[in-house]
């Protein structure tokens, strides 16, 4: 497909309803060619190596590892320390990137936030002008990322229901059934929620999930009183429900997915080795061991304090149903 998509290629200028006539295209990709994704992370490879490889970019030394940047097609996050080098030199890796390739970084969009910077060096950095500072938060990938963890929740999740609230009133406008009401929060809003969860490790308390029930609720019967209720709505269409997702059940889900990235010895992902360096101890023993047994580090880490308060709860509710739990047996 792709073969015949760039063999001869041609394209025409349609301006003030005149079209020009057809002329080659011998440079560049087609618009949403699948191709494009797979070049641009050849071409932007050279930029991470010569960062990485970089003696005086100096990055964050965690678990006897440095780790610089972080890269999502052409989105890139930098963590530097010693700043004033590091920003520095990082200016000129750019320069130099540029004049060999052409890529230029859009500046405009790119911000700096600092985290324990003292103020004579943050004001050096600013009077230098050419990253834009925030003290705030800085988005990557639809997640804001506020200097503080603990302020993950809230720079997130609160902003999250405004909108799929706002989502619905825009739907509330056409003439839906209710059955078309809730394939469209399947289709609309579990996305948007799933995708918050999956990439935020954080607890979430039940007040937000409470308000945004009652919001579905309300959106699919249009205001009125439920004539079914939320549980029966929310069971699988085969055991008699009609598959409303379960907000809830759906952010447990994506907590403990972890659990599999705990239990496999070699991985490349490099949170999970952080992790590990920050337990002080295999990951995948921490849910079979009793909370007095845990380290307290497990506890000062929120992606694994998140996970485990998850699994902890979970088998309190498996508990109180009486229903026998599968644990393995160590010989």
């Amino acid at each position: 497909m792709t073969f015949a998509i760039y063999k001869h290629p041609w394209s025409r200028i349609a301006l003030n309803g005149l079209v020009s006539r057809p002329f080659g295209v011998s440079q560049g990709t087609r618009q949403g060619c699948p191709l494009s994704l797979l070049l641009f992370a050849i071409s932007v490879k050279p930029l991470a190596e010569a960062l990485r490889q970089h003696p005086d970019i100096h990055g964050l030394t965690f678990a006897q590892e440095q780790h610089k940047l972080m890269l999502y097609a052409d989105d890139v996050v930098l963590i530097l320390t010693n700043p004033i080098t590091s920003l520095r030199c990082l200016s000129q890796v750019l320069d130099s990137f540029h004049d060999a390739s052409g890529f230029k970084i859009n500046m405009s969009k790119s911000e700096l936030m600092g985290v324990a910077v003292r103020d004579h060096t943050r004001r050096d950095i600013q009077a230098e002008g050419r990253f834009r500072w925030t003290s705030t938060s800085l988005r990557y990938l639809g997640i804001n990322v506020p200097p503080n963890i603990d302020e993950l929740y809230q720079n997130n999740y609160p902003q999250l229901l405004a909108s799929l609230k706002n989502e619905m009133r825009r739907w509330s406008r056409f003439p839906l059934s209710w059955t078309g009401r809730i394939n469209s929060v399947k289709i609309t809003l579990l996305p948007k929620l799933l995708y918050l969860c999956y990439a935020l490790p954080v607890l979430v308390p039940g007040a937000f999930f409470r308000d945004l029930k009652t919001a579905i609720l309300r959106y699919i019967w249009k205001g009125a009183s439920s004539r079914v209720s939320y549980h029966t709505l929310s069971r699988p269409k085969e055991g008699g429900g009609w598959g409303l997702p379960d907000a809830l059940s759906y952010y447990r889900a994506a907590q403990l997915r972890v659990l599999v990235d705990w239990s496999t010895r070699e991985t490349h992902k490099i949170w999970v080795h952080m992790d590990r360096a920050i337990a002080g101890h295999a990951l995948w023993d921490l849910i079979w061991l009793r909370r007095e047994h845990r380290s307290l580090k497990v506890y000062l880490s929120t992606p694994t304090a998140t996970t485990l308060r998850t699994w902890t709860r979970l088998m309190l509710a498996i508990s109180s149903l009486h229903i026998p739990r599968l644990i393995p047996r160590y010989t």
